[in-house]
C-alpha cells in the first residue's frame, strides 16, 4: 500500500515537471545539440548541407574580427557585471535604510522599472538620446558650452553607448535581489556595530558585503551568462556592430554570421563554443561557491 502511493506520488511529481521538461527539451535541449550537428556542416540555409567536420571551428582561429569581437564581448561583460553588481547592492543598501514606506515604495518601484521594460523599446528611446545632432544628452551639452558626442559612431563610445543601457535596464534585478537580502541580515549584527562606533560605510563593508555573499555569488553568475549573451542593444543601436566592429559582441557576430550572412555552419560553430564558454564558467563559480559556503 506504501508502495503504491509513493509511486502516485512519483507520478504526480513528474506531471508537474512534464511542461517544463517539455519546454526544456524544445527550447534548449534540442537547439544545443542541432547547432553543434550544424556546425559540422557548410550550409546557407538555401543549398544542400555538405559535411566539412571540424573546418569551421579551424576558421575560428583564423578569422582576424575574432579577436577584437571577443575582446569588445569580455570588456563589456566585465564593466557590465561590476557596475550593475556594485549600484545594485549600494542602491539596496540605501533604499534599506530609508524609514518612510511610501519613499521606499516609490524608488523600489522606480529603480525596478527597467527590468520589466522591453530591451527593444529602450534601445530605440536611448537611440534617440544618443543622436549626435538632435539627441537631448548632446542638447545638454550645448547649452552647457561643450561639444556634442558621436555616441555611435567614434571610438570606444559605441561600445560605451551598450553598456549604458545594459547597465539602465540590469541593474534593477540587481538591486531588488540584494535588497531581499540585506533584509535578512542579522538586525543585531547591525546593532552590535552602532555600539561600536561603526558608520553606514564600515557597516555596509564590514557586515553587509559579507553576510550576503551567497547572493553576490548567485548575481555573478547570472551576469555572466547574461552579459555574454548581449544583443539588443547593439542590433537596435548601429544594426552594423558600429565602426570597425567597436560594438559587435560575439552573440551579434553569431546572428550576422549564421542569419543576416547565411554562413550558418560557422556561425553555429560560434554558438557551440559560446555555450562552452558559459557552461564552463557556470561550473567554476559554483565549484567556488560550494567551496566558500563550505568553509562558513
Amino acid at each position: 500500500m506504501i508502495k503504491i502511493k509513493q509511486s502516485k506520488e512519483y507520478l504526480l511529481g513528474y506531471l508537474f515537471i512534464l511542461p517544463a521538461l517539455i519546454f526544456f527539451i524544445a527550447f534548449v535541449f534540442y537547439p544545443t545539440i542541432n547547432s553543434f550537428i550544424l556546425s559540422l556542416f557548410d550550409w546557407d540555409l538555401l543549398s544542400d548541407r555538405v559535411f566539412v567536420g571540424f573546418e569551421n571551428y579551424r576558421h575560428i582561429f583564423e578569422d582576424d574580427r575574432i579577436a577584437k569581437i571577443a575582446l569588445n564581448t569580455v570588456m563589456l561583460a566585465t564593466m557590465s557585471i561590476m557596475l550593475k553588481l556594485g549600484l545594485g547592492t549600494l542602491l539596496a543598501y540605501m533604499v534599506f535604510k530609508i524609514k518612510n514606506k511610501i519613499t521606499k515604495f516609490i524608488l523600489e518601484f522606480v529603480i525596478f522599472l527597467p527590468v520589466v521594460l522591453p530591451m527593444s523599446v529602450i534601445s530605440m528611446v536611448f537611440l534617440m538620446l544618443f543622436n549626435t545632432d538632435i539627441g537631448a544628452i548632446n542638447g545638454i551639452l550645448f547649452q552647457i558650452g561643450l561639444p556634442k558626442i558621436a555616441w555611435l559612431t567614434s571610438g570606444f563610445l559605441p561600445l560605451v553607448s551598450v553598456l549604458i543601457i545594459d547597465v539602465w535596464k540590469g541593474v534593477g534585478f540587481f538591486f531588488i535581489v540584494s535588497l531581499v537580502a540585506i533584509r535578512e541580515v542579522p538586525q543585531n549584527l547591525l546593532e552590535a556595530a552602532e555600539l561600536d562606533g561603526a558608520n553606514e560605510f564600515r557597516k555596509f563593508v564590514s557586515i553587509i558585503v559579507p553576510v550576503i555573499r551567497a547572493t553576490t555569488m548567485f548575481l555573478v553568475i547570472n551576469a555572466i551568462i547574461t552579459s555574454l549573451q548581449i544583443f539588443d542593444p547593439v542590433y537596435m543601436l548601429m544594426r552594423d556592430g558600429g565602426p570597425g566592429d567597436a560594438a559587435t559582441t560575439i552573440s551579434y557576430y553569431i546572428w550576422n554570421t549564421g542569419l543576416y550572412n547565411r554562413d550558418t555552419g560557422y556561425g553555429s560553430a560560434l554558438a557551440v563554443v559560446l555555450f562552452v564558454v558559459i557552461m564552463t564558467i557556470t561550473i567554476i563559480e559554483i565549484k567556488i561557491r560550494e567551496r566558500r559556503m563550505a568553509d562558513v
